[in-house]
């Protein structure tokens, strides 16, 4: 079914009616069947409007094949709605004309056209961006804070240059709390660990009403929003190479601070702060600069472990899951013993029934069953390997045989009459919309074809077994584990490749 789309604004006599715009769509349309979207009094300033949602919704129901409209403006007036308009058309195979502007994505001039008002709707989606991004960074260099309220503070608001800015205000239910846990890791010789665990054991909460781990209080503990900032934090943040927008003149021991830019993930958290910016807030700090300042020296002088499930101890590190709380099994090394230990048990202390297992068993374990696994699909997935070649060396005949046909009635168009050539055109589309299907089913053909493939490669690899390093081992078990679940008696282990 084809639809046609009206919208009118404003009843102005320069502005062409309802009915017109109707009666014109129409003449593009033969003996089709068509329904009619009429939008009276709404602007095109957005797609906020009835019959617009309700076309949408037909088109994604499979019930349109094209919508014709007056002129393009229509629609919508934003490139970026216009844009993302256009991608939800080609999604479901759906074409569109404009009987003003000539404008048809059935033909090649305007799939032309599509293209470059889709490099328009790109370029503004991405000075949309910047625009935000620019935004937030004006604010946040002002000491404004429109995130989300960190754990002790609520969040207020406050004028500013005659305007209401977000900012935060100490939060009594809480930020007592946030004293006793920098405190208590400042001057003794508690661990993240243990100071997570005795939390859980009190009842006291975190954000959400989640439950401690060290994760949580590391972040908490080297967060300069709570700091009450000094001379001496300017001197510390202005030596980790974090751009400062304030003179140290600003840093007066009330404020705290407010940081903004791009976290490098892969590097260390606590050796990340170069190229960070920091601001002094608006909001008032809980922490003094003495204790803020002895937390972020006893937390960098701690081991950081860096989480990408690529231990040195043991190629299942980050594939091994507690089967009692879910959290990961940790290598925890005792002069000559290394141990898997839940996660759980160690920074929250929630987690009573974890099981302590040895590495080496449990490498010995896994590696029984990962032999065993590849054995018993070998040969199957050689098998399986021909029929799906087979598959898709007929797709590729089916496509081919479909490209020549289209090349043969291209041909045929130069010497085609207008009668002819309209035919022909038809025809090209019809072909050409079978070929996209054949291709598609290729491709996830291909790419459900790409696993068995990899689980035949590891035959000949897990030869080589025995002389692989623990990274390259790791690799491996990688590629077939998902997760491998431990309790006190019994291990799963959860394959990627289940054929």
């Amino acid at each position: 079914m084809i639809a046609i789309y009206a919208r009118q604004s404003l009843d102005k006599k320069d502005s062409i009616s309802i009915e017109t715009q109707v009666e014109l769509c129409k003449k593009e349309i033969e003996d089709e069947p068509y329904k009619e979207y009429v939008d009276r009094g709404y602007s095109g300033k957005n797609t906020n409007r009835p019959q617009f949602k309700a076309m949408m919704q037909d088109v994604e129901n499979g019930v349109i094949s094209k919508i014709i409209v007056y002129k393009l403006d229509r629609l919508s007036r934003s490139t970026l709605d216009f844009g993302e308009l256009m991608d939800a058309l080609s999604k479901h195979s759906v074409e569109f004309s404009s009987t003003r502007e000539k404008f048809d994505t059935s033909t090649p001039i305007g799939k032309a056209m599509l293209n470059i008002i889709m490099v328009f709707a790109q370029l503004e989606r991405e000075t949309i961006q910047v625009r935000v991004q620019d935004n937030f960074r004006m604010r946040s260099s002002r000491g404004a804070y429109d995130a989300k309220a960190p754990y002790g503070y609520a969040k207020t608001k406050v004028m500013m240059h005659g305007k209401a800015v977000s900012t935060l205000k100490p939060d009594k239910a809480y930020s007592l709390m946030v004293k006793k846990i920098f405190e208590q890791y400042a001057y003794t010789s508690t661990s993240l660990g243990y100071l997570a665990r005795t939390l859980n054991q009190q009842g006291i909460k975190s954000a959400n009403g989640a439950a401690w781990d060290s994760c949580k209080l590391s972040k908490l503990l080297c967060n300069p929003i709570y700091v009450k900032a000094d001379a001496e934090v300017y001197k510390y943040y202005r030596a980790k190479g974090m751009e400062i927008t304030n003179d140290i003149d600003d840093f007066r021991g009330q404020y705290g601070c407010v940081t903004y830019g791009q976290w490098d993930r892969a590097k260390n958290k606590f050796a990340q702060l170069s190229g960070l910016t920091l601001s002094i807030g608006l909001h008032e700090g809980i922490i003094d600069a003495k204790t803020f300042l002895a937390c972020q020296y006893k937390l960098a002088d701690n081991t950081q472990i860096n989480n990408t499930g690529r231990g040195k101890h043991s190629w299942l590190t980050g594939l091994l899951k507690c089967g009692c709380c879910g959290k990961a099994m940790k290598v925890m090394t005792y002069k000559d013993t290394a141990t898997f230990r839940c996660s759980g048990a160690m920074n929250t202390g929630l987690c009573s029934d974890s099981p302590s297992v040895c590495v080496h068993e449990m490498e010995e374990a896994v590696e029984r069953e990962i032999f065993a696994h590849v054995a018993r699909h070998q040969e199957l997935v050689v098998q399986k390997r021909k029929e799906e070649d087979n598959k898709a060396h007929n797709y590729k005949i089916a496509i081919a045989k479909l490209d020549d046909q289209i090349a043969n009635l291209i041909t045929a168009l130069a010497d085609g009459t207008e009668l002819t050539m309209k035919y022909i055109n038809g025809r090209i589309s019809e072909l050409q919309k079978q070929r996209d299907i054949l291709a598609a089913e290729l491709q996830q053909h291909k790419n459900a074809t790409k696993q068995q493939g990899d689980i035949k490669q590891f035959h000949d690899i897990i030869n080589l077994w025995p002389g692989m390093t623990i990274p390259q081992k790791h690799e491996i078990a990688m590629m077939l584990i998902k997760r491998v679940e431990i309790q006190e008696d019994t291990t799963r282990i959860y394959w990627k490749y289940d054929l």
